[in-house]
């Protein structure tokens, strides 16, 4: 759900204005405020651009089996796409897909991820710019999982590449590769300013939907779009109420055992302009949300399903 996973996950240490300190459980003093590239976004559309070609795998021109734009190394075989999946199994070590990018320059911050899903836990979704790499390892548990990382890149890169690699010496089994994004965090925000991976990440399943093929904008009013119906006014108007001005402000006044915020309170100064209440599930993903302002009541609601990963059942009810 846009509006509460962005609550539950940037509700976080940084420096942007209109958020003021608050007293959290046992009346610990914490800082509050929003990431301050976050903010920025809230504030108006937000823009990312997708490096990888066909990250969705959707296009094999000659039918061999492997994506337009991507390559094999190392000795793979069974080559395949399926409902925009690629599938591919090592035949040595380090067998891998990857994808050649545009040159990155010394000291960017790249952001990789996707999602994979094999038997093997010795495969490496990683970022390499010919110097060194970085990775984030699957877990081998043969269930669809979004592996992601940021890599500062090194002096004098050589290459820009992203792949997806088992390292396993023998034994090798097939993996599957799909939605797969590359962003250029330091030409996006700025030196210093490049979001965390957890922003990242629920940037891009907040407003994105998981995956995005080239550029693409979306933002916090577009994310209530997708929910409207009979009563499009309705969102609008409490949607602009959740853009951050310099007195405007979430101010959480309620929390679980687990510290995450229940209850908030969108105020403009001191004045009350709405609330919103949120009902997590056991794992902490939320499942329900309720806005109030301007008289109206909108209520959201969801299921997640953690074996993919998403979010099924959206509605909305407004009263």
């Amino acid at each position: 759900m846009p509006i509460g996973d962005y609550i539950e996950t940037h509700y976080v240490a940084g420096s942007a204005p209109g958020i003021s300190d608050v007293t959290l459980n046992n009346n610990e003093k914490k800082t509050a405020e929003l990431d301050y590239a976050m903010a920025k976004e809230i504030r108006g559309n937000l823009e990312l651009i997708n490096l990888v070609r066909n990250g969705n795998f959707a296009i094999d021109t000659n039918g061999d089996g492997l994506a337009d734009f991507w390559s094999s190394a190392f000795g793979t075989t069974a080559l395949s796409i399926a409902n925009n999946i690629q599938k591919f199994t090592p035949t040595a070590q380090f067998g891998s897909i990857g994808q050649d990018l545009a040159a990155w320059a010394a000291g960017d911050k790249i952001f990789a991820r996707c999602s994979i899903k094999s038997a093997s836990g010795n495969v490496v979704l990683y970022i390499n710019d010919g110097v060194n790499q970085s990775g984030a390892i699957y877990p081998g548990d043969n269930i669809l999982r979004t592996m992601s990382v940021i890599r500062t890149i090194a002096a004098n890169p050589t290459v820009a590449l992203v792949k997806v690699q088992d390292n396993k010496t023998s034994g090798w089994t097939p993996i599957e590769v799909s939605n797969f994004i590359t962003i250029n965090l330091t030409q996006r925000y700025g030196a210093g300013n490049e979001p965390s991976l957890e922003t990242m990440n629920s940037l891009i399943d907040t407003y994105f939907d998981g995956w995005f093929d080239g550029a693409r904008k979306s933002g916090l009013k577009g994310a209530f779009e997708k929910f409207k119906g009979d009563s499009n006014d309705d969102i609008s108007q409490i949607a602009s109420l959740f853009i951050p001005t310099d007195t405007r402000s979430l101010t959480p006044t309620a929390w679980d055992s687990a510290n995450r915020a229940t209850a908030l309170q969108i105020k403009d100064g001191t004045t009350v302009l709405g609330t919103i209440t949120i009902t997590y599930n056991s794992i902490g993903k939320i499942t329900q949300l309720i806005l109030k302002a301007l008289g109206k009541t909108i209520t959201y609601t969801q299921t997640f399903d953690p074996t993919t990963g998403k979010f099924t059942g959206r509605t909305k009810a407004v009263s």
